[in-house]
């Protein structure tokens, strides 16, 4: 699936209060002329023209948890400084104007009273019966420039032709969204929007609750889905301009404990077995490559085992942020994960 790992879907909180970030998103909406966005952006219009039409990546391949390779297009500075400024009036804008079935890669302000993350998206769904994933193929790239041109310049944007297109060429590479940009995630959501209210209004008359994290979509209901229900979940995805990878479609029944978003529904929703004994493998390794044994024989470089710890810490945090950072088998993992950590130094 197109999200990040497990280890980087902790919610994102922000600092500010759902009033600063509606604030913030009227200044947005306020300055639709190129001049006016290159200021919000904390350049002058010549630039933000540059970089937008000369934009600079880095391209490279890492492996999939599961298999295969993911190909990622990492912007250069000035361009991915500039992209995430930019994200960051378009989470105010989105969060303005979500979707109610949208749950992933959206801000969580400090009083908001219903965050958005992996957590609460899996909530929605505990009560449910049956359950069908839908997983969308190659997300980003699903996404053409010519669909970001069209959504800056309508609602709720309106940007001016030149602010538009100015924009679209600084948030799209070789004419889609690349997966790797700071402004990707919060434009797909955008770019969802239209599907997300068509699937709503599905649901609700079959009586389904839906919801959609990224480029993962969960249907839920007290009855089995058929195939007239599928026929119009995968004609309503289709005319979105959207395709399906039709080998993560997944059905289940309650009693089958599916999982949502990697995570199992029971009473709360939990982590699964696999992720916990990823943590203690990954444990294992970073332990044996820090012992002291290994050390004096100064074998590997500490370069990649710093970022193996680094990993490790993440998938901690995100634990924590489903159970709790006082849970005893958080406390027990970092405290392993501590030790191993002194011993680097």
């Amino acid at each position: 699936m197109s999200t990040p790992e497990y280890h980087q879907l902790t919610p994102a909180t922000v600092k500010l209060s759902t009033h600063q970030v509606a604030a913030r998103a009227r200044t947005f909406l306020s300055q639709p002329h190129l001049g006016q966005m290159a200021h919000l952006l904390g350049l002058d219009k010549n630039q933000l023209v540059l970089l937008s039409k000369s934009p600079r990546y880095d391209c490279f391949f890492i492996p999939k948890p599961k298999g295969g390779k993911r190909l990622i297009e990492a912007p250069r500075e000035p361009l991915k400084g500039t992209q995430q400024r930019l994200a960051k009036w378009l989470q105010c804008v989105y969060f303005v104007h979500r979707s109610e079935a949208a749950f992933g890669f959206m801000m969580v302000p400090v009083d908001d009273e219903d965050p958005r993350h992996i957590y609460t998206h899996a909530q929605r769904h505990r009560e449910a019966t049956w359950l069908l994933n839908i997983d969308l193929k190659d997300f980003f790239h699903q996404i053409p420039a010519d669909r970001v041109l069209r959504l800056f310049q309508q609602a709720p944007f309106g940007l001016t032709p030149k602010a538009a297109a100015c924009l679209t060429g600084l948030c799209t590479f070789q004419g889609r969204l690349p997966m790797g940009a700071p402004s990707s995630p919060v434009l797909s959501n955008f770019a969802c929007r239209d599907l997300d209210a068509e699937l709503e209004a599905l649901a609700r008359r079959e009586g389904w609750v839906y919801t959609r994290y990224a480029d993962d979509l969960t249907f839920s209901g007290p009855k089995p889905f058929t195939q007239a229900h599928w026929e119009s979940i995968s004609g309503l995805i289709g005319a979105a301009g959207f395709k399906m990878n039709t080998k993560k479609m997944r059905l289940r029944h309650r009693k089958d404990k599916p999982e949502v978003t990697g995570l199992i529904l029971k009473k709360n929703p939990d982590v699964s077995p696999d992720f916990l004994a990823g943590i203690e493998a990954d444990l294992l390794v970073l332990e044996a490559l820090v012992s002291e044994r290994m050390l004096l024989r100064d074998i590997f470089s500490r370069q990649p085992v710093k970022r193996l710890r680094r990993s490790i810490q993440g998938q901690i945090n995100f634990l924590k942020a489903i159970r709790g950072k006082d849970h005893k088998s958080c406390r027990k993992l970092q405290n392993r994960l501590d030790q191993s950590v002194i011993k680097l130094k």
